[in-house]
């Protein structure tokens, strides 16, 4: 019994040891894969995703589609009751190929700056039309000079009551024309940003971005510290200046957040994307975060913002809890936006132009009510992106946004008195991005290693417990066999001594 006693205590202590050697060594495994996975994400001139990074003619077509709405019954605007009817038309697919020029890199802060060129090409096989197709939108440059008139002073909005002459309130172009710009059009000078000019393809543009490269601190990887030189812009006010997010090419790895944020240029800000799900992309688990009430509700409570401690007590706190968006106020001025909508008139010159998801997905009902033709559904008009969240590399990124007009009723202006205030749908798109099937098999095995290590180590560690303990039992019965067949008598405590 004391010789059972002994060996199990013995053998316990092996297997305390068998495990702590391999838990330590599979510390340092994980460690030195940790390192390995850093150096792999940290963006450097000489790291394996610079050239995907840099040039994205090296990866699979990225195809950016729009889709318009071509307006049936203009001339029954004005009557009482009619609303708008829109037949969405489209895609009209382009191949979109992006470079980064003029990079630099800056190791004294861990950043990296570059302008971006990019190139489109119409992609027939992938469209539902031709650029001869003709469409029938809103004539924004009537609105908006329309809007203009309407803030003037009262004299001059009725001299313009009685010299103007009824406009048109639509424009017929082609297809062609708002794409490519064969023409000059007043029109487009509005949406830029959006339809992309003949003049713009393949040249350089203005926007200068600064990124963190994750070198100084990987917490900080992919997000954007400056914009044009500055880590605030001009067009809103208060905190809603601050230059955030990521671009869209990496997020900081190790991701636990609720939300993440990107920084659209087009938007002159961050949006917020609130975590959705998990979901899977290839065989690899992602977060899928998507563009929520964060951004597009405008009624969120103010204790929320504030993240009150845990045990603190306001005297006020019916007052303090107002239902107030405090970061949209700086976003909307003096009037705040309909659930569903972005202002981002004051980064276009001032117009009423108002960003949604497409078919007024996620916005008010009684904006759709307006307009006849939406048909909001999530598979085909949500904005979302999953990321992987050991890495922080985007899986895929479907960006979809519409462009509205904001239509004003004007009893003071002769063509606009009559017609009702109407969010205008004049187009959207639409832009998928996908991780190539090359670098997601590669990106599965960089994070499935943690796991393979943890299985070879316990599968090690067992086997190595299961040998030291058969080999002791057959040390054991070796002895008693031994004992048997020399008819050795001897008491247990002298084999213990013995052993000792």
């Amino acid at each position: 019994m004391k010789y059972t006693t002994k060996w199990l205590l013995e053998t316990s202590i092996a297997v305390i040891i068998i495990a702590c050697l391999g838990f330590g060594l599979y510390l340092t495994c994980i460690n030195i894969h940790k390192d390995y996975v850093l150096r792999h994400i940290i963006l450097t001139n000489n790291s394996k995703n610079f050239k995907f990074w840099s040039d994205t003619s090296k990866l699979p077509s990225t195809h950016l589609d729009f889709y318009f709405f071509n307006w049936t019954n203009p001339d029954e605007l004005t009557k009482p009751g009619n609303k708008p009817n829109l037949v969405q038309v489209g895609p009209y697919s382009f191949i979109e190929i992006s470079q980064k020029v003029n990079i630099t890199f800056h190791s004294n802060n861990g950043t990296v700056s570059y302008f971006q060129r990019r190139f489109w090409y119409f992609d027939e096989k992938h469209s539902n039309g031709t650029l001869e197709d003709k469409v029938s939108l809103l004539n924004a440059t009537v609105v908006l000079d329309g809007r203009i008139v309407q803030m003037q002073p009262y004299f001059l909005k009725t001299v313009s009551y009685h010299v103007s002459k009824r406009p048109n309130l639509c424009i017929i172009k082609s297809v062609g024309d708002l794409l490519i710009g064969y023409e000059e059009l007043p029109y487009l000078k509005h949406f830029h940003e959006f339809l992309y000019l003949s003049k713009r393809n393949g040249t350089v543009d203005t926007d200068n971005f600064n990124v963190a490269t994750g070198e100084k601190n990987i917490s900080q990887l992919g997000l954007l510290k400056k914009w044009n030189y500055q880590n605030t812009s001009s067009y809103f006010e208060k905190i809603c200046n601050q230059i955030e997010g990521s671009i869209g090419d990496f997020w900081p790895p190790n991701l636990i957040d609720y939300e993440i944020k990107l920084f659209m240029p087009e938007l002159c800000r961050a949006l917020i994307y609130e975590f959705d799900k998990t979901t899977d992309y290839m065989g690899i688990e992602g977060f899928k975060y998507t563009l929520g009430d964060r951004t597009l509700k405008n009624d969120r409570n103010i204790c929320y913002l504030l993240k009150v401690p845990k045990g603190f007590n306001f005297k006020n706190l019916i007052e303090i809890c107002q239902p107030k968006n405090m970061i949209e106020q700086c976003y909307c001025g003096k009037e705040c936006n309909p659930i569903g909508f972005i202002n981002i008139g004051s980064c276009r010159y001032g117009a009423q132009i108002f960003i949604s998801l497409p078919h007024f997905y996620k916005a008010e009902p009684r904006i759709s009510n307006q307009i006849v033709g939406m048909s909001p559904n999530e598979e085909e008009h949500s904005f979302y992106i999953i990321l992987e969240p050991y890495t922080g590399i985007p899986l895929e990124i479907t960006k979809r946004l519409q462009i509205n007009l904001l239509l004003h009723r004007s009893p003071d202006i002769l063509f606009f008195s009559n017609v009702s205030t109407i969010y205008f749908p004049i187009f959207w798109y639409s832009k998928k991005i996908k991780l190539p099937k090359e670098l997601t098999s590669e990106l599965q095995v960089l994070i499935s290693f943690n796991s393979l290590i943890l299985k070879s180590f316990i599968i090690i560690i067992v086997i190595g417990i299961l040998i030291y303990c058969l080999a002791s039992w057959y040390h054991k019965f070796n002895c008693i066999n031994y004992m048997r067949v020399n008819n050795v008598t001897i008491e247990t405590d002298t084999i213990l001594l013995d052993d000792n």
